[in-house]
């Protein structure tokens, strides 16, 4: 007995793993056979044939590679500690293996070879910065794998040293093995990259691929607990794409080699992500781009097709064929292959897929908790529906920015509340800053601070990092439709309590509701909305928003005094980005000792 109510405990308190045991008499000698297995090229030249896009898309790649053939030839430089020529290079590897599966042209096989061959020159590739290694690994495995039949023994013998030396060793000791700790897109990234080269050169390499494998299966629950409990992504909107594209290649490897991903892909909340995905988009065509996600503006995600295949929904990809259509219109460098460079996998797991007929998305509001909760409302999906996202999350967080309380509003066709973005990482790396410590100068980064999000700032403090603000009502009825957020301890330095309302009212206008009790000293309340909008001050209690000849009031009901403001987003540091085209506005109000007061907004589109 006594030994049963130890075993019990343990089960209680070791974390979740997956079962790792694999059948390995399954891989063979056969090759290709990671995601695009041998004699699948047939099987997805006819689904693309039967979807137009697609096939554009497809023949966008080959022309892509056209042009690689004639590009130089990578050599090993790093920019600040990140190794690009790798990133490039790894491009060329994806592109030119996909080209030379589908047209067998042996100019992209000879280009392939020489790319291949600088890699595994490169001294080293990169381990301080993992990701760099899982890039290179990830395409060395893949070219391996896609071209085996037509490489020289020689290169293939060199390509398994390179990984063994460069891939797998320094991803067991420090500072390599440091993503197997973490519980964000880098482990999965790393992961599924090695696991890659290791299902790979399997057959070469037993003992030293198993180990990567299992150890990925250790190790993977982390970042895919960050899905629970309903799939709202950490992360964010952009990283959900980088994280999460490694995610579905690793599930979609293990299932092409060994039949199973032993319930990967059925962790809880994983598959869910995808309806967090298609949420996020605004009518607008604007995501709601909080933590380190760029201006907003989307771009499709292809690896949504792999989740609707999956699921048997095809209104997941609502967005997908207008924006195929809007990339495939731009003419010129379409698809930047550095930018791109994992869309051939994503393009290979296309096989027997039918989605000819997209349905449209029946839910119009959708909540997600977990570490990161958000609230997404709209009023339909049409293209001038009314769309606003919340959220909460804390600041501490992979990759997150001091926003809790923030939301975006769209409206009329427009973009009226919005997030500026992140900063490109290199902009401020350059100037020696720190940009992942949350201890050092972050928090001064224009974009990243609260004073420069939709939310309140109080007696001109920073939010504190470490508290987490949570959802802790929602509303769905007809009248309201909207949620609670508790930002009490975000904002405990000044405040006793802080419940941010933001609700959707009759499906015409946004009302933002903050109810403040404050402690005993007098506290200045700043209210804040980022805007793509040109502002004007009509009345003592309204700011009038304008653009492309649509208007927009901002209407504040309570308190009675306050100061309206409108403040410029111009760079505070020499190393702030410009922000052109965007001012804050809002207003200044007074908190007295132990007072509780209601400030209650409402965003008004004038029709």
């Amino acid at each position: 007995m006594r030994n049963l109510i130890i075993a019990a405990v343990l089960l209680l308190i070791t974390p979740c793993v997956y079962s790792q045991s694999f059948d390995y008499s399954k891989i063979g000698r056969e090759h290709p056979r990671l995601l695009l297995k041998k004699g699948d090229e047939q099987k997805l030249l006819k689904t693309f044939s039967l979807y137009s896009e697609l096939q554009k898309i497809n023949k966008q790649v080959l022309d892509s590679c056209d042009k690689i053939l004639n590009m130089p030839v990578q050599y090993y430089h790093k920019e600040g500690k990140r190794l690009y020529a790798g990133y490039i290079s790894s491009s060329y590897l994806f592109y030119l293996s996909y080209a030379y599966r589908i047209t067998h042209n042996k100019q992209f096989l000879f280009r392939a070879e020489k790319e291949i061959n600088a890699l595994c020159s490169f001294p080293s590739w990169n381990p301080s910065h993992f990701l760099d290694v899982g890039s290179i690994t990830m395409s060395l495995a893949i070219a391996y794998d896609w071209m085996y039949n037509d490489l020289t023994s020689e290169l293939k013998s060199l390509i398994r040293k390179s990984i063994i030396e460069k891939g797998f060793e320094p991803s067991k000791i420090a500072p390599g093995n440091w993503f197997y700790t973490l519980d964000t897109n880098w482990n999965s990234v790393c992961n599924a990259s090695l696991v890659f080269a290791a299902l790979a050169i399997y057959e070469d390499e037993p003992k030293a691929s198993e180990e990567i494998i299992e150890k990925c299966m250790e190790t993977i629950y982390k970042p895919l607990k960050s899905y629970e409990p309903d799939g709202a992504y950490p992360e964010g909107y952009s990283y959900w794409q980088y994280g999460t594209s490694h995610q579905v290649f690793l599930d979609a490897a293990l299932e092409s080699v060994f039949g199973t991903d032993n319930g990967l892909s059925k962790s809880k909340g994983f598959m869910e992500s995808a309806y967090y995905m298609l949420n996020m988009v605004g009518p607008t065509g604007y995501c709601f781009n909080y933590s380190d996600c760029g201006g907003g503006l989307i771009d499709h995600v292809l690896l949504l097709f792999w989740f609707a295949k999956k699921m048997k929904d095809s209104s997941i990809l609502w967005w997908e064929q207008a924006l195929l259509n809007k990339r495939l219109s731009t003419e010129e460098d379409c698809y930047l292959v550095t930018m791109d460079r994992y869309l051939p996998l994503a393009l290979s797991l296309f096989s027997n897929c039918d989605f000819q007929k997209i349905s449209k998305p029946k839910q119009t509001m959708w909540v997600g908790k977990g570490i990161t909760p958000v609230v997404l409302v709209r009023n339909s999906w049409d293209n001038n529906a009314t769309f606003f996202g919340v959220k909460g999350g804390l600041a501490v967080h992979s990759h997150a920015h001091m926003d809790a309380g923030s939301f975006v509003f769209d409206a009329l066709g427009l973009r009226w509340a919005m997030d500026l973005g992140s900063q490109d990482y290199e902009s401020l790396e350059k100037y020696k800053i720190d940009l992942f410590n949350p201890k050092t100068q972050r928090w001064d980064i224009l974009r990243f601070n609260s004073r420069h999000h939709n939310t309140l700032t109080i007696n001109g403090n920073l939010h504190d990092i470490n508290a987490h603000a949570t959802i802790v009502k929602v509303s769905d009825s007809k009248e309201k439709r909207g949620a609670i957020i508790d930002l009490s301890s975000v904002l405990n330095l000044d405040v006793q309590k802080a419940y941010r309302s933001v609700n959707l009212i009759n499906n015409k206008y946004l009302e933002i509701t903050d109810d403040l009790t404050s402690k005993n000293h007098l506290d200045s309340v700043q209210w804040i909305m980022c805007t793509p909008a040109s502002a004007q001050i009509i009345a003592k209690n309204i700011i009038q928003l304008s653009q492309k000849g649509k208007k927009l009031n901002l209407v504040v009901d309570s308190p009675k005094k306050i100061d309206l403001k409108i403040w410029s987003n111009a760079p505070e540091h020499y190393y702030d980005a410009p922000n052109p085209g965007t001012l804050r506005v809002g207003f200044i109000a007074l908190l007295r000792p132990n007072e509780h007061k209601i400030i209650k907004v409402r965003l008004i589109p004038l029709n």
